[in-house]
């Protein structure tokens, strides 16, 4: 009973770790396109305050 407790402990952890990786390489996806919509949103706004100021 005891070495199965373990082996399941054992496989939560080895589960818990590569989520985490999973995660982090979501996080750095998200800034990757927040970066991205930022500059879209600027270009944006420079083309309608152009289109404003006409």
């Amino acid at each position: 009973m005891f070495e199965e407790n373990a082996e399941a402990i054992n496989q939560n952890f080895e589960t818990i770790v590569k989520n985490q990786g999973s995660i982090i390489r979501n996080q750095n996806q998200i800034m990757k396109n927040q970066v991205i919509m930022d500059k879209k949103l600027n270009e944006l706004n420079e083309k309608l305050e152009k289109l404003l100021n006409e």
